[in-house]
């Protein structure tokens, strides 16, 4: 979750440090930090779920691709062969 959160001092602006280093921010103390967020807890929970959307997809789309290379649908391995990305 560090990518999503850092930790400012009020007395030091301008230094930012990720929450699994806020000990070495300062020597001002935690009462002085501030854990700052990116994203609310909702956005983080949508962002969530698109993810486990996005992995469904994939799930779905690796099974075919393997039912395609044991034979089961013939035809669909050419055609991901000719396929670009």
């Amino acid at each position: 979750m560090q990518l999503f959160s850092m930790v400012n001092c009020c007395w030091h602006v301008g230094r930012v440090v990720c929450v699994s280093h806020a000990d070495e921010l300062c020597d001002c103390g935690p009462s002085r930090h501030c854990l700052r967020y990116r994203h609310t807890l909702n956005e983080l929970l949508s962002l969530l779920s698109r993810l486990k959307d996005n992995i469904a997809a994939l799930s779905g789309w690796l099974a075919r691709v393997k039912a395609a290379r044991t034979g089961q649908k013939a035809g669909v391995w050419e055609l991901l062969m000719k396929m670009t990305f």
